[in-house]
């Protein structure tokens, strides 16, 4: 899965000024060298990942995953936030109802066959964003 620091950027609210210095601290420049990384033309090292999660104060891998974020749950409904939307998902049945703003956007019905996480968040995210 590919590292959007955009999105990072967005989902934490972080100011470059600051995340310039924390990932790029021997540069000269470390503002232009992270609108590089921002505009794509740099990708950040490992080393650099792993700072700007303990900044963030967040697992690396939470960095990687298509932004959605889990929620408390109850029963066998797991819950997902995506900023303003919200997925339930009933581990029984395989729906998923999701909410834009509290109000219900879409529902889905889940394939009986196999689907990793990674593969439900992108699917989530192409409803979310047609």
């Amino acid at each position: 899965m590919n590292f959007d620091l955009k999105g990072v950027f967005k989902q934490y609210d972080l100011q470059a000024a600051e995340i310039a210095i924390l990932l790029f601290p021997g540069n000269l420049h470390p503002r232009k060298a992270l609108n590089r990384a921002l505009k794509g033309a740099y990708v950040l090292d490992a080393n650099q990942i792993a700072r700007l999660a303990e900044f963030i104060g967040v697992d690396v891998n939470a960095l990687y995953s298509p932004n959605w974020m889990s929620k408390p749950s109850k029963g066998h409904v797991l819950n997902f936030q995506n900023g303003e939307y919200f997925a339930e998902l009933n581990t029984v049945n395989l729906t998923t109802r999701i909410f834009h703003k509290n109000t219900l956007f879409h529902t889905l019905l889940l394939s009986p066959e196999s689907i990793t996480l990674q593969e439900y968040f992108l699917t989530l995210n192409k409803i979310t964003h047609e």
